[in-house]
């Protein structure tokens, strides 16, 4: 695999970023660009224009965020009982429109002894109408002997509907939608169209209504932590297969194939088994990823986990970091337009991080510019906290949808666990 990647000749080390992050993107919380203005419909918004955006807490915790592309929705799941529906305090699933300020509980899971929505099982299609999640609970009556299943469900609640009906002891995971909400990808090591008689972990695909499943994968080894892109064309995974003659140890390697199955191409070639989060651009021409590997063979990584972005085509890869400090491998986001890469760590790269917190950076990959979301000037100077912990992109990376325990912005609910919007800058 090829080094380098367009203009990505950049290494981000600790306490040397390249300019940029004092300058704000287009679009304020009182503009149409973030969907969460101050305008009628009681809206999120008011305050400077730096600082974060307060959007709700919740008592017991929050995890599995996702953000529309336009910033327009946000769904999470969370144990507490926010809207009054939730009482037993069992894993829900639950939207809130950013532009009215609605909040909405749209899983009924009333299995107390499972909290039965899986992490990293939840996704929302990038215009905001619809979520996937998967649960073991009967929520349509199509699931009376518990397995985990994908379920859809408009972001408002309405319509839930089981997309699949399998018995497998995993069920399925890695659950994604298209940006239209049209195509469904996830991996399941079930044979649910005869091709998979040795049940390895295989990718799928399945139209949103839960018609025409299709398999993607049909090879003797099993597929780790894929991404779908948003136009529902490319698909990211990790396999330990050989297909090409090129993996003969069979470490775990990056690929891509096309949702119909064709253009199977390797993107990594490593010298040991690495297997994080990765994240693809809508188009699919991007592909970022967590590593303590060389993968771009000639720079170091010093053992500490480092961001890499991979060109889809080429199977250029560039390392971005080369930090002393380790990133969160599993806390990773990239814009869909492929042009900015969040990672969330403790160093001290541009000089606002003194306390050495788990917080959010952003590099544009063009230029090279690297910023710090929570830093001098986007929060209130007697705020020392700049935590966060899962954090997601809008499309253009313009805005970005956190959670963090801090003290942030006007926030007296004395909750730890809260949900922020902030520019980018």
């Amino acid at each position: 695999m090829r080094s380098g990647l367009l203009a990505l000749a950049l290494l981000v080390a600790t306490g040397c970023g390249s300019g940029g992050f004092d300058s704000a993107p287009s679009g304020s919380f009182s503009g149409s660009g973030g969907g969460f203005g101050t305008g009628s419909g009681g809206g999120f918004g008011g305050g400077s224009t730096n600082e974060p955006t307060f959007i709700l807490a919740a008592d017991n915790g929050l995890r599995d965020l996702m953000y529309s592309g336009d910033g327009g929705v946000a769904t999470f799941v969370t144990t507490s009982d926010i809207t009054g529906d939730n009482p037993d305090t069992i894993d829900q699933l639950f939207s809130v429109n950013l532009n009215t300020g609605v909040v909405v509980q749209i899983s009924n899971n009333t299995d107390v002894e499972s909290n039965t929505i899986k992490y990293g099982d939840v996704d929302l299609s990038d215009d905001g109408r619809y979520v996937v999640f998967t649960s073991s609970d009967d929520i349509t009556g199509d699931n009376p002997d518990g397995f985990v299943n994908i379920f859809r469900a408009a972001t408002d609640g309405s319509g839930v509907i089981q997309v699949t009906n399998t018995s497998s002891v995993l069920g399925p995971f890695n659950v994604q939608i298209s940006a239209d909400g049209a195509l469904i990808s996830f991996i399941s090591e079930a044979d649910l169209t005869g091709n998979n008689p040795s049940n390895y972990m295989q990718i799928y695909t399945v139209s949103g209504t839960g018609s025409s499943i299709f398999q993607v994968t049909n090879d003797s080894v099993n597929h780790f932590d894929m991404a779908m892109s948003d136009n529902g064309s490319w698909i990211a995974f990790y396999s330990g297969g050989d297909p090409f003659g090129t993996n003969s140890d069979n470490f775990t390697e990056l690929f891509i194939v096309g949702t119909d199955g064709a253009n199977l191409s390797q993107l990594t070639q490593s010298d040991d088994n690495f297997k994080h989060t990765i994240k693809i651009s809508d188009d699919g021409s991007r592909v970022a990823l967590v590593s303590s590997l060389d993968l771009a063979q000639g720079t170091t990584t010093s053992g500490r986990y480092q961001v890499f972005v991979v060109n889809s085509a080429t199977a250029e890869i560039a390392q971005i970091t080369a930090i002393d400090s380790d990133h969160y491998e599993n806390v990773l986001d990239l814009s869909g337009d492929g042009q900015y890469v969040g990672f969330l760590s403790r160093a001290d790269i541009v000089g606002f991080n003194s306390n050495g917190v788990d917080t959010i950076y952003w590099v544009h990959l063009e230029s090279g510019n690297i910023g710090q979301l929570l830093r001098d000037g986007t929060v209130a100077s007697d705020v020392s906290g700049r935590t966060a912990q899962e954090f997601v992109f809008t499309n253009d990376g313009s805005y970005v949808l956190f959670e963090s325990d801090d003290f942030l912005s006007s926030d007296a609910t004395g909750i730890d666990d809260k949900l922020f919007v902030a520019v980018r800058q």
